[in-house]
């Protein structure tokens, strides 16, 4: 645990690419900013609620931005450096965003739900739409989605789920 926090444990810890902070997703949903150096904490960007418990969180590729997900399927984008929140949209997918992830070369943002479906946006309509239209659906999964992840050429998207057998996908995103 953390000094001077309640947190019973962590679901996941999220590095930032560049390497200056870490974000754990509390088991009451909280999201705590740390110093990935000295591993003390910054700053609680979203207080733990039953509301809007995060379920998810990815950095941009830079490290200047967190995008952070909970119950509502709302997609919340944090400015790292200022420690606040700087735009919230809506994700489509479904009820609840079980996973994020933002590729390589900053232009495409992943999110997965519940329902297995996986949307992804523009990074440029993310930021200036509260709904904004997704690029392409995927409904190749019949589970949540548990794993989201670019390669470092944002050539290839792999998901899967958890939840199922055989529930893992590779999809190609070059033209």
């Amino acid at each position: 645990g953390l000094m001077g926090q309640q947190e019973q444990g962590f679901k996941r810890v999220v590095p930032s690419p560049d390497g200056q902070h870490l974000v754990l997703l509390g088991q009451s949903g909280s999201l705590l900013l740390l110093s990935a150096k000295t591993k003390q904490l910054v700053a609680t960007l979203q207080p733990g609620s039953e509301r809007w418990g995060c379920q998810c969180a990815c950095f941009s590729p830079g490290g200047e931005l967190l995008y952070a997900a909970g119950q509502g399927s709302q997609v919340q984008v944090w400015d790292v450096r200022r420690r606040c929140c700087v735009h919230t949209w809506h994700e489509q997918g479904g009820l609840r965003t079980t996973s994020l992830a933002a590729s390589a070369d900053g232009a495409t943002l992943a999110a997965g739900s519940d329902s297995g479906a996986i949307n992804l946006y523009g990074v440029r309509s993310v930021l200036e739409s509260a709904q904004p239209a997704p690029l392409h659906e995927l409904l190749n999964l019949q589970h949540p989605v548990s794993t989201l992840a670019f390669n470092h050429n944002a050539e290839l998207l792999c998901f899967g789920s958890k939840y199922a057998k055989s529930a893992l996908r590779v999809l190609h995103m070059g033209a």
